[in-house]
């Protein structure tokens, strides 16, 4: 009979709701990194002026040397572009902490959100390493304005540097690239820029101080430091 077939059955589905796995959070869905992304325009907005009269002086240091030493003569210049670099330092934290640029793995330990703020910490933490050096082994033949500009020159090639590296970031994320991909690139653009700034504090170091003495004081004052901080990376 047909209604025999339908005595026996086996069922397939499960007898209990589907559990959905953890949700991954995604960087931008962290309200702090938004509340950042916010506040870096508005600083961006109101520091535009400011920045675009320093933009000449900045683009005459990338092309010659010694244009670093007129810019610290200027006391508005230089206060002007200690505020760019700060502005863009800070959304530089933020497209390197996106994109995984300083690869640490207790960064990556730490709770959600929190990544961006351990990454600033890393940067006070560079700068206060070049500004020991700089006072432990500063050149006893640079004085004034030359001393400014020795210190003050990887600040100065920093500004171009970070806002090319936001560009870059931002186009390729429009394009779809993979974040690995977008990562690596930013990390090369950011190996190219140290060079070209160790290379321009040698040329000022070296205006008054001769070979040997600009290879010492340049591992003091920024092998060191750099190296300090990619140990971190590295081995924590």
């Amino acid at each position: 009979m047909p209604e025999d077939f339908f005595r026996q059955g086996k069922l397939e589905m499960a007898t209990e709701a589907f559990q959905a796995g953890p949700q991954v959070m995604l960087w931008g869905d962290c309200l702090a990194n938004r509340i950042a992304v916010v506040a870096l325009l508005l600083l961006m907005l109101i520091e535009l002026a400011d920045f675009l009269r320093t933009v000449p002086k900045i683009w005459d240091c990338v092309q010659m040397w010694r244009a670093n030493i007129g810019l610290e003569h200027s006391i508005s210049t230089a206060r002007s572009r200690n505020n760019a670099a700060i502005t863009v330092a800070l959304g530089w934290i933020l497209v390197a902490d996106r994109y995984g640029i300083y690869p640490a793995a207790w960064i990556d330990s730490l709770a959600y959100g929190w990544s961006a703020a351990a990454l600033l910490g890393v940067v006070i933490a560079y700068l206060l390493l070049r500004r020991i050096a700089l006072l432990l082994c500063a050149p006893k033949r640079m004085h004034g304005d030359d001393l400014q500009a020795l210190h003050k020159a990887m600040f100065t090639y920093f500004i171009p540097s970070g806002l090319i590296m936001m560009l870059t970031a931002g186009a390729m994320s429009v394009a779809g690239c993979r974040d690995a991909l977008v990562c690596m690139v930013l990390q090369y653009e950011l190996l190219v820029f140290w060079l070209f700034a160790i290379i321009r504090t040698a040329q000022i170091l070296s205006s008054k101080q001769s070979i040997l003495a600009t290879i010492l004081y340049l591992c003091g004052l920024e092998f060191l430091p750099a190296g300090a901080v990619v140990a971190t990376a590295v081995l924590l």
